[in-house]
């Protein structure tokens, strides 16, 4: 009636990250680049204790295995009520993965009382899940999920003398959704694609002035 289980969750991350910087003139510098990032995520419930138990019975998981996608859970109630003992997984047994490539690039304006920046960014997300649990060799693997997102951002500052200045900055950033929810409608025990999945989005402007004296 009653189990533990261990919730195992290894976390492999890998990037590459090459910059680029230049005095285009004596009033403009630019730095630039590109981000490669892949990730892979092995998440599995392992049992480790079954408290005096000869076996469990891991009904609640296993009834959601569809015969369609995992030809073991054509066995019926045999597969459902499979007696497991300490090693065998329940519940969950997926790998995740997220790779992305992006470039980005920003300038800088500076002269006399004024300074200001553009920058440009641009990638691609690309997100799928190969599960163990509910799916078995050949429908392992989902399909793969592909977002581009983008941010821009610009703004500039002028100092109107030793004490005063004024600024402003607008940006936009659209990012890929999360793997969880986003990319994918239940991450933990489906490879079903989110169908309705968008970037999220922010928009953020400012304006304002400054003072400064010795005393404040």
């Amino acid at each position: 009636l009653m189990v533990m289980s261990k919730s195992k969750n290894f976390h492999n991350w890998y990037g590459l990250l090459s910059t680029y910087t230049n005095k285009l003139t004596d009033n403009i510098d630019f730095y630039g680049g590109v981000d490669l990032r892949y990730y892979k995520g092995v998440h599995t419930n392992e049992i480790v204790d079954l408290y005096g138990g000869k076996y469990y019975v891991d009904s609640s998981s296993r009834s959601g295995v569809s015969a369609t996608n995992n030809s073991a859970a054509a066995a019926g109630s045999s597969f459902v009520n499979q007696k497991l003992k300490v090693g065998d997984v329940v519940y969950r047994d997926y790998d995740g993965f997220v790779a992305s490539e992006g470039v980005f690039g920003q300038a800088e304006y500076n002269k006399n009382g004024l300074s200001s920046f553009i920058s440009l960014s641009a990638s691609n997300t690309s997100q799928w899940r190969y599960d163990r649990f509910y799916y078995d060799e050949a429908n392992a693997k989902s399909k793969m999920v592909n977002n581009i997102g983008y941010s821009i951002k610009g703004g500039a500052n002028y100092n109107l003398n030793d004490h005063h200045n004024a600024f402003a900055n607008v940006g936009i950033i659209s990012r890929a959704p999360y793997f969880s929810g986003g990319a994918f409608l239940q991450s933990t025990t489906s490879n079903t694609v989110n169908p309705n999945g968008i970037n999220e989005k922010a928009f953020t402007a400012e304006v304002g002035y400054g003072y400064k004296s010795k005393y404040l």
